[in-house]
């Protein structure tokens, strides 16, 4: 178990684990008491093929080759929002996720990211439709709704490393003073 701290601890300064009532130390001890060696890390462990075919598509469509990285950086950061999810819902095969509208939940963060403007939101989006199909071997939206949407997050990556300095994990960031 102790193995782990080292990756919670990075996991802690690059996303949010907590809610408004809890710190690191009580997720952490939440996270330990309630879950089985086996389940720990079970997106980290098992990465779903659908999940991993959805990473393919969005590959190759046809990007700008100094954009690949952007969407290889976006895969990487919806990954670790999943372990993130595993540390605070549980496993992403729980009988309780059926319960969630992904589809909705998609469009809902995509509506957010246009109000305020959080990269966060388009890969949590992202993340919705990889566990929609996940679900239901379904996706929500069109390749091509898909492609316009993960351009925003191209555009606004982009325009971010030209601004800022990046203070943890590049989404959260403060303006480069001149």
């Amino acid at each position: 178990m102790n193995e782990l701290i080292p990756f919670l601890d990075d996991l802690w300064c690059s996303s949010t684990l907590y809610t408004s009532n809890m710190n690191y130390k009580s997720a952490l001890e939440r996270y330990m008491s309630t879950t089985k060696m086996t389940e720990e890390l079970a997106f980290q462990n098992v990465k779903p093929k659908s999940f991993t075919y959805i990473d393919e598509l969005v590959k190759s469509f046809d990007w700008h080759p100094e954009y690949q990285l952007y969407i290889k950086e976006l895969i990487e950061y919806a990954d670790r929002r999943m372990i993130m999810g595993d540390l605070r819902y549980g496993p992403i095969y729980r009988p309780d996720l059926s319960k969630y509208d992904t589809s909705l939940e998609y469009y809902k963060r995509m509506d957010r990211y246009f109000k305020e403007g959080l990269l966060e939101y388009i890969i949590d989006a992202y993340n919705m439709i990889r566990i929609e199909y996940c679900k239901h071997k379904n996706i929500p939206i069109s390749k091509e709704a898909l492609y316009s949407d993960l351009k925003h997050y191209i555009k606004d990556r982009g325009q971010l490393l030209k601004e800022v300095i990046s203070i943890d994990d590049g989404i959260h960031a403060e303006k480069v003073e001149s």
